[in-house]
């Protein structure tokens, strides 16, 4: 297996797992998002879905990949995850206007609602990302 292919493999090992909304009891894995299924995966998408966009190596992205892990835990289920593997998907990030990396896309019902750009301090990452994802879920209760 290409050494890029083992990287992003590691990365969406080191990931923590987050609750499919479906069904609590499953849990899965953030989805690997690239230009041939941003469509399906994240624009048809009915819910909150963040959307983890890195170039770097595992070893420095350890710490971010788990504190949207455990954004994602806090939300017990009612968010997705889903990784781009920025250095192998230049044109989804040039079409999405990625300036810096990582960063983290937050999407609502398939339309982009905000984005943080990192790096930020570990506490302020978690409560800004935590503070986008509850506003959003707020909203949909509002609208029901």
């Amino acid at each position: 297996m290409p050494r890029r292919t083992w990287l992003f493999v590691l990365l969406f090992v080191m990931a923590a797992f987050v609750y499919d909304r479906s069904s609590n009891a499953e849990i899965s894995a953030p989805v690997e998002v690239n230009g041939l299924n941003f469509e399906t995966v994240v624009a048809s998408d009915r819910g909150v879905f963040l959307v983890y966009l890195s170039q770097a190596t595992p070893e420095s992205e350890d710490e971010n990949l788990q504190l949207i892990g455990d954004v994602a835990q806090d939300m017990q289920g009612r968010i997705s995850v889903g990784m781009i593997d920025a250095s192998a998907e230049t044109a989804l990030c040039e079409k999405l206007a990625i300036e810096s990396f990582p960063s983290v896309l937050i999407f609502k019902d398939g339309v982009e609602q905000d984005r943080i750009a990192m790096p930020r301090t570990s506490d302020s990452f978690y409560n800004a990302l935590r503070a986008q994802v509850e506003r959003r879920l707020s909203a949909s209760l509002v609208s029901l």
